[in-house]
């Protein structure tokens, strides 16, 4: 063991193992742009994805507005059809007696 501090070799850094240290921030830090920039465009289309939901439901939502009140319509038009049917039966009725 007391050779362990005297071997020069294992404490010394290379230039190698300097530049090999620079290549692997380099790489890290090209990484982490990399990742950054993939993660906007997801982030991008998630953006786009949700808006063309949102307005394929919004159109929807108005198309059942404008059917919902055509059905109201037809509702009290079918009503007054039936008021004016009871009414001309009562006519009818009276001209009978």
């Amino acid at each position: 063991m007391a050779g362990f501090l005297d071997e020069d070799e294992d404490l010394e850094v290379s230039d190698d193992d300097v530049l090999n240290e620079d290549d692997a921030n380099s790489a890290s830090t090209s990484f982490c742009s990399t990742m950054d920039r993939i993660g906007e465009e997801l982030r991008l289309e998630m953006e786009e994805h949700f808006d063309y939901i949102t307005k394929n439901l919004d159109d929807r939502l108005d198309i059942l507005e404008v059917k919902e009140k055509d059905m109201g319509s037809m509702e009290r038009r079918f009503e007054e059809l039936g008021i004016a049917c009871t009414e001309k039966e009562k006519e009818l009725s009276s001209m009978k007696t």
